[in-house]
């Protein structure tokens, strides 16, 4: 075996350009395959740090009144679930929740949680230094002490161990720092729509029956927890979902009126945190597979074509002794030199391509931060290139010494090797094209459906808007009255900012996931009507310039103004949708409706006075869901988002909005300050990543499809110098060799594209999910892009052709 490699390595070394030309072509499709099978064994495959995983689930509420399939629970549901269940041996609830910290450097703005005592003990993660929450935090005066996530205690506190015991300020309250959590250990916020964000918590804080959650924890019908339990050893997932689908049962029998029709699902941990990124990652994995069969197909093209040029060797090597079991393990040999070779570059590429993605991929895209290239890594690109070497070396070994007797007689390899290697080269054409088309296909439907996102109207006018997020603490801030001033303050300072033509206010930026929703009633009607109230209302508190702002138009009625006061009536401005939903006879200006309780006598109403257009709130690619505005005079909220429209970049204002917030409050920190269209942007930043990528794979696809088309037909041509020479001699003209050299090209790519198409149809229907606007056997994208394809093939045939044309008979009728 060292004597065949040696001789393979001497063998590659006299045609230098065919061996780089081969082992760039594999480090190109096994590059692209170990960087994606890195990303997919890190996001989907890699376990949780947590101790056994797989028993960790989500509880999410049933809740088709609503329309959720997974939504959140509430406290009083959550706290039957878990003293009546028996088989968790441990379950536990938690809110995202956004702190204010100070005192311990600059103000800032940090993501944390709101969590159950237990929490840490159900997920089996024990605090690095100092103690997680216990018995001694479930008492409702026992809500100021907090634990830090490992990067916030680096970075406020140096890593100090002494930092236990110590003081931090969270919204403008002083917190006893428990405990400190290892590196490892990253809480994910669950939205309302049950995916899971990237974001890890800095601070977590004790949920007990404090001041400001008493009430809530009380609310059965108030939706607001994620939920999580770790499954007893030995008990199936299948057995504890059918005893929470019996406690769900008894609750709904004992509390009819909000619990009907609720039940619980349970969906493991795993699974809810990569559910909505396995299909594309997936999809992208299946892409690269693709792109390294085409490189192996060019490869095995070009060892058919080193192949045939050496039938005479081995012909010679055969006369001498060699089997043909021999002769097939030196070009195998060869095949695996170039094979190892790529792999090796392959890798390099790779280790590239991971920076790439994590550089360029959506902030959504969970546990990429922690991806990087390993051992199993090195095997499963090892055991490819060795694959890979086997696959494109197979066909030229056994077809290379299949006619060596043949080869030592003049003209034989025209006779015969011409006939079976021109099959062979154009099947594996043909199987380029085809891959190729399939790639192409997807990638298009991606684009199609990506164009289709773009043309949707958002009901709002995203230019030149800057967008400044700011939240009150209400240690600082605890009277409306406190928040209106600073709101109205800042509305005035930003107004006065060179180069603004207007400003306006709202609780919730549009297609934000921080808006409030509930169920609604209209006075008149009966409370429990359940096709009026089957679906929460989308609310937000907005300043009268909010919709100048954002150029929303009024329908009907009239828009907020400075009147619309604290003391003055209660009004609110409802959406179209809104309107068609609850008032169909369009009667609806001068109708009261609510959100609290309409039996109870204290409960207050506010009266319809507008209609404003719809705008997509919830998302791009979803329907416009109904609303309900209130002035935020009557309505003020600490958490605002101030909207910024200016005359030129907004982005430019950025410094000095931030200097307004600052010249009120120096202590007051900022959460954000972004432009609308980049917010816009991040919404569709998955769908991009996965069209960039299937895109870039595609085209790769395309240009080694056109160079082995290319290389098939000037192999060919090569080969049937002769005969081009004998038609020519015997009265063919220039136009029926250019035809006949063209034609072998477009038979090839029409019989590619006929199997691309019937691939396409089968595999592009797993992508219906990702899809917008656009069927996943869209027309146009299965007439178009094949009918470019054939036009791709015909122009890799023609220059081969031109070369065709230009021989000379007299030299032709010379050739071997």
């Amino acid at each position: 075996m060292t004597s065949d490699i040696i001789y393979a390595i001497r063998g590659l070394r006299k045609k230098p350009l065919f061996a780089i030309t081969a082992v760039l072509t594999l480090a190109l499709g096994i590059g692209a395959n170990a960087a994606i099978f890195t990303v997919v064994r890190g996001v989907l495959l890699r376990p949780l740090p947590y101790p056994s995983p797989d028993r960790l689930m989500m509880l999410w509420t049933y809740n088709p009144r609503q329309g959720y399939d997974k939504d959140v629970s509430t406290y009083p549901n959550f706290d039957d679930w878990r003293r009546q269940s028996t088989s968790f041996e441990g379950m536990s609830a938690y809110t995202g929740f956004e702190f204010t910290l100070t005192e311990a450097g600059d103000p800032a703005q940090i993501r944390g949680a709101i969590v159950t005592p237990g929490f840490f003990e159900t997920l089996g993660v024990a605090p690095l230094i100092g103690r997680a929450f216990g018995p001694r935090e479930e008492g409702a005066a026992v809500d100021r002490v907090a634990m830090l996530s490992h990067g916030l205690w680096q970075t406020r506190f140096g890593g100090d161990p002494a930092a236990v015991g110590r003081s931090i300020v969270l919204n403008g309250v002083p917190h006893e720092i428990l405990g400190v959590m290892p590196p490892s250990f990253a809480y994910r916020e669950a939205a309302r729509t049950g995916r899971v964000a990237p974001d890890t918590a800095q601070v977590w804080t004790p949920l007990v029956p404090s001041k400001r959650f008493a009430e809530l924890m009380q609310q059965r019908g108030s939706y607001w927890l994620q939920v999580l339990g770790r499954l007893k050893p030995g008990v199936e997932r299948t057995a504890a979902q059918a005893e929470m689908d019996a406690i769900a049962a008894a609750l709904e029998r004992e509390y009819p009126d909000v619990n009907s029709g609720i039940g619980v699902r349970l969906v493991p941990m795993h699974e809810e945190i990569v559910g909505d990124v396995r299909q594309p990652l997936l999809i992208l994995f299946g892409a690269v597979g693709f792109v390294l069969l085409i490189a192996c197909v060019n490869v095995a093209n070009l060892l058919l074509t080193r192949a045939a040029s050496r039938q005479k060797e081995l012909a010679i090597r055969a006369a001498l002794g060699a089997g043909r079991g021999r002769l097939i393990r030196q070009v195998l040999t060869e095949s695996l030199v170039l094979a190892i070779a790529g792999g090796a570059a392959g890798l390099l590429l790779a280790v590239w391509g991971i920076d790439a993605l994590q550089s360029f991929a959506p902030s959504n895209l969970p546990r990429l931060s922690g991806v990087r290239m390993d051992a199993t890594v090195v095997l499963y690109t090892s055991l490819a290139a060795l694959v890979t070497g086997m696959i494109f070396g197979s066909a030229p070994a056994v077809q290379g010494t299949t006619v060596m007797g043949e080869s030592l007689k003049a003209g034989g390899r025209a006779a015969s090797e011409g006939a079976r290697g021109r099959r062979l080269r154009s099947t594996l054409a043909i199987v380029e094209i085809a891959v190729a088309l399939v790639l192409l296909i997807g990638a298009g439907l991606l684009v199609r459906s990506f164009v289709a996102i773009n043309r949707v109207a958002l009901g709002f006018d995203q230019d030149n808007i800057l967008v400044v997020r700011v939240d009150l603490p209400a240690a600082r801030y605890p009277e409306d009255a406190q928040i209106t001033a600073f709101y109205s303050d800042l509305a005035a300072r930003m107004r006065a900012l060179p180069g603004v033509e207007s400003v306006g206010l709202g609780s919730s930026v549009l297609l934000s996931e921080l808006s409030q929703s509930a169920d609604l009633s209209v006075q008149g009607r009966p409370p429990l009507d359940r096709r009026v109230r089957s679906a929460p209302v989308t609310y937000d508190s907005v300043t009268p310039t909010f919709f100048e702002a954002l150029g929303i138009p009024l329908r009907r009625g009239r828009l907020f103004t400075d009147a619309d006061s604290a003391t003055a009536q209660r009004v609110v401005l409802v959406n179209e949708s809104m309107a068609r939903r609850f008032f169909p006879d369009g009667d609806f200006l001068g109708k009261r409706i609510t959100f609290g309780d309409p039996t109870n006598q204290q409960t207050g109403w506010a009266t319809i006075v507008g209609v404003v257009g719809d705008t997509r709130r919830s998302g791009v690619d979803r329907a416009p869901r109904e609303e309900v505005y209130y002035p935020f005079a009557q309505a003020p909220y600490r958490r605002m988002y101030t909207l910024i429209r200016t005359s030129g970049d907004s982005l430019a204002l950025a410094r000095a909005a931030q200097a307004a917030v600052w010249s009120i409050d120096r202590n007051q920190p900022i959460h954000s300050t972004r432009t609308l269209e980049t917010i816009l942007s991040e919404t569709q930043a998955g769908r991009r990543f996965t069209l960039l990528l299937l895109g870039l794979f595609a085209i790769i696809a395309l240009a080694l499809a056109a160079i082995g088309i290319y290389g098939v037909i000037a192999y060919s041509t090569a080969q049937r110098t002769r005969e081009v020479g004998i038609r020519m001699a015997l009265g063919a003209g220039r136009a029926d060799v250019l035809t006949m050299v063209l034609k072998e090209g477009a038979m090839i790519g029409a019989a590619g594209l006929i199997l691309g198409i019937a691939a396409a149809l089968a595999l592009t229907r797993f992508m219906s999910a990702l899809l917008f606007g656009v069927s996943a056997r869209d027309p146009i994208t299965f007439v178009a892009l094949p009918v470019g394809l054939l036009l791709v093939a015909v122009v890799a045939s023609l220059i081969p052709a031109a070369r065709a044309v230009r021989v000379s008979p007299v030299v032709a009728l010379r050739a071997e």
